[in-house]
């Protein structure tokens, strides 16, 4: 027991070793001094174990500093090296002073899109289209006023400096590429000018998502270095609706000038329109997100359990995938397939260790074992807020056979739900090849022609015939 504790008290250790083998001192008062001394060990590990973490932090801190500081220096190169030119007229300089005091007054720090005035994507997007260049500087402005405002709510100076200096340098990385996109869009309108409103406005929408992705792209690198997750797609969604805002803004200002486009915002913004929009948008991806880690979660309990049974998962999901696209399921179809064949046998898991092993089972094992599809969908059916019910309904329907004679209940033909007759097919196929079911491995025309032998009994025909026409 001594030789686990912390090594600075070894010399004491000593000491009432000695004073126990020459019964100098009472059990109770043993076991009082070994606990007192275990407790200093942890408590030594523990502050070891902070300060390891301590300067973990440091250094992530610093190499944010270093990041956001590089992203400054960038943004000062693309200003030197590629100026912008600015309309100095006074209708311009009009237009960008009225829009940089609302700015001033009306952003706020915000978590993402939801906030509770436009999305400065939408402002920005829209001012790239109405002034060009002068986004730039109302872009500045306006994360300038919002990190003055966390200055003043107790943010560390140093903290404010960095921050503010990579917000400068992503603000104008993605202006630059705001504005070449949006060029572009121009000067390819005035080839077909039958289609230039279409043209303009896909070209609006575009320059709203471009501000979106980099600056998705180059947060992504200051969680990284902070060792915090991210989803680089989480917020796009949002980002298409501030897009579309700002399509109506600039129609807004080309029709009835800057006043116009602020009556316009000020009018949408009282109803909230576009406000609940993006909620509903944030909260859909913030399902997205939790669905997304509870599947990280699941696999990561699965491979806990048996690495195997992972590594078979991931290529039946595969296959099964490979299938659903070549027969035209859809999007939210070719999801739902995704997560059945990952986790069609699940249900594995709530099955005895000797019964999984799947070796010299006896008859009542047998049995159990074919239980794994029923209990795979109790699982599953326990996460009904984040997994569909056509994905437990395909996990429990797998071992329905096409001629009926399968289970749990005996389904025939195309009643069986489509991904649950996919599963079956390339389940098997994969523990042909791989042996995963305790059989040896059998070459692959060989696990083809087993296949065919079983078309239409066991197997949809026609997914037979695709299988071995793709893989053959």
């Amino acid at each position: 027991m001594f030789d686990i504790l912390y090594t600075g008290t070894a010399t004491h250790m000593l000491r009432v070793s000695l004073r126990i083998s020459q019964g100098r001192v009472s059990d109770e008062r043993v076991r009082v001094s070994v606990m007192a001394m275990a407790g200093q060990a942890q408590l030594d590990r523990i502050a070891s174990s902070d300060l390891a973490r301590a300067g973990t932090e440091a250094w992530r801190q610093a190499a944010r500093h270093a990041y956001n500081a590089a992203l400054f220096f960038v943004s000062v190169g693309l200003m030197v090296y590629v100026p912008l030119h600015f309309d100095f007229s006074v209708g311009s300089l009009v237009t960008v002073g009225i829009v940089a005091v609302f700015l001033v007054l009306s952003e706020r720090p915000q978590e993402g899109f939801q906030g509770t005035h436009a999305p400065v994507a939408a402002i920005l997007a829209a001012a790239v289209a109405g002034v060009g260049a002068w986004a730039l500087p109302l872009g500045v402005l306006a994360w300038s006023a919002v990190h003055v405002r966390l200055y003043k709510t107790g943010k560390p100076l140093g903290s404010f400096v960095s921050g503010l200096a990579g917000q400068i340098g992503m603000t104008t990385i993605a202006i630059y590429a705001m504005l070449k996109a949006y060029a572009l869009t121009q000067h390819f309108a005035q080839f077909v000018p039958a289609f230039g409103a279409l043209i303009t406005f896909a070209g609006i929408v575009a320059v709203g998502m471009i501000w979106q992705t980099v600056n998705n792209a180059l947060v992504i690198g200051v969680y990284a270095i902070l060792g915090k997750p991210a989803s680089f797609v989480r917020y796009w969604r949002a980002g298409f609706v501030a897009s579309l805002w700002a399509y109506l803004l600039a129609g807004m200002y080309a029709f009835g000038g800057i006043l116009g486009a602020v009556v316009f915002y000020y009018v949408v913004a009282s109803t909230r329109m576009f406000e609940r929009i993006i909620e509903a948008v944030a909260t859909r991806d913030e399902r997205d997100f939790i669905r997304n880690q509870f599947h990280d979660m699941m696999r990561e309990l699965m491979g806990f359990l048996s690495p195997q049974d992972v590594e078979f998962a991931a290529d039946v999901r595969y296959l099964s995938l490979q299938l659903g696209r070549k027969i035209g399921m859809p999007k939210a179809e070719l999801e739902k397939l995704g997560w059945a064949a990952e986790f069609h046998e699940i249900g594995k898991c709530k099955l005895s260790s000797d019964v999984r092993d799947g070796k010299n089972l006896t008859p009542a094992q047998q049995q159990e074992s074919l239980r794994y599809p029923m209990l795979g969908a109790d699982v599953l059916r326990k996460a009904s807020k984040l997994i569909p019910e056509d994905v437990v309904y395909a996990v429990q329907h797998q071992c329905e056979a096409f001629d009926g004679s399968g289970y749990p209940h005996s389904m025939r033909g195309l009643n069986i739900p489509t991904i649950a007759r996919i599963i079956a097919l390339t389940r098997d196929y994969v523990r042909l090849l791989t042996g995963h079911s305790g059989e040896s491995p059998i070459p692959k025309q060989e696990a083809l022609r087993t296949l065919q032998a079983r078309a239409g009994s066991q197997y949809d025909p026609s997914l037979v015939d695709l299988l071995c026409r793709e893989i053959a």
